[in-house]
């Protein structure tokens, strides 16, 4: 009898993790872990999306934005796997990249970000 107690709690404790570990939502914005200056008037948000506590790292949602005109979503990282998104300013433009060999790379013009005007809070 105790067996099959433990058993059931064991279960009903994975099947939670399953559904929270599934119903992660990658562009929330509830929980801002830092902020990191890119280039003049240019930021990227990082928000955790899934703390996993001890039992692992954090995932984590990054958003470029210049904190007044527009917000756009980058993408996810695992903080624990050590390939990250990074940003470099050049000038009038914004280049992100993941990943160390650079597999992922794109360059965005500052002034065409401004004018998406796409900032929300909802």
């Amino acid at each position: 009898m105790r067996k099959t107690i433990i058993i059931i709690l064991i279960a009903l404790l994975a099947v939670l993790f399953l559904y929270k570990k599934c119903s992660i939502d990658p562009q929330s914005r509830e929980q801002l872990k830092r902020t990191t200056k890119i280039c003049d008037g240019i930021f990227v948000e990082t928000y955790s999306i899934f703390g996993q506590g001890a039992l692992g790292t954090d995932l984590v949602a990054d958003w470029l934005t210049d904190q007044k005109n527009f917000r756009m979503y980058i993408g996810t990282e695992d903080e624990g796997q050590g390939d990250p998104w990074w940003y470099q300013c050049l000038g009038d433009s914004v280049r992100v990249n993941h990943g160390q060999n650079k597999a992922e790379s794109k360059t965005y013009k500052i002034s065409d970000l401004h004018k998406m005007n796409n900032f929300n809070d909802d």
